[in-house]
């Protein structure tokens, strides 16, 4: 039995695997799909300029740090699964699935929503993977927007 001063968010913080997981995903895709040095030219282009020794850090950190600490979180919440209790009381198998559950259900949220946003508005498969990764005609920097010939520099500027 489990002991009745416990509550559900008692278990939230012994279920880091979801979470763990979740940024692990985000970091992985800005820093290795999108490309850290991609990044950081977004970061010029809004006139954050960063001295080159905080690039390196902040590349290296994107790129390999926070994935690995990441990766071992996760592996660490899978190995230690089912064995979560409360002042020495383990709790029963469902009781963690239902923790993992709950917090998974905070997280899925965005994705699910989404994912059904973008069947909505692209209701044509093959058009949604190419419309997602290309920019707009307007897309672009500002000081484009207050020079002469803007079409003419968005389009030079379009891969």
């Amino acid at each position: 039995m489990v002991a009745s001063t416990c509550s559900p968010s008692s278990m939230l913080p012994h279920h880091p695997g979801i979470s763990s997981c979740f940024a692990l995903l985000e970091v992985v895709l800005v820093s290795w799909v999108y490309g850290v040095d991609k990044f950081m030219e977004n970061l010029s282009e809004m006139d954050i300029n960063l001295p080159a020794p905080v690039k390196l850090y902040w590349k290296y950190s994107w790129k390999y740090t926070t994935p690995t600490i990441l990766t071992i979180l996760l592996m660490f919440s899978w190995y230690d699964f089912g064995h979560v209790g409360y002042n020495g009381v383990a709790y029963p198998f469902w009781v963690q699935i239902l923790g993992y559950m709950i917090t998974g259900c905070t997280l899925v949220a965005l994705p699910i929503v989404g994912g059904c946003e973008v069947v909505k508005r692209y209701p044509e498969t093959t058009e949604i993977f190419s419309s997602l990764i290309r920019p707009t005609h307007q897309w672009g920097p500002n000081h484009y927007q207050s020079c002469d010939n803007t079409e003419e520099r968005i389009q030079q500027s379009l891969p």
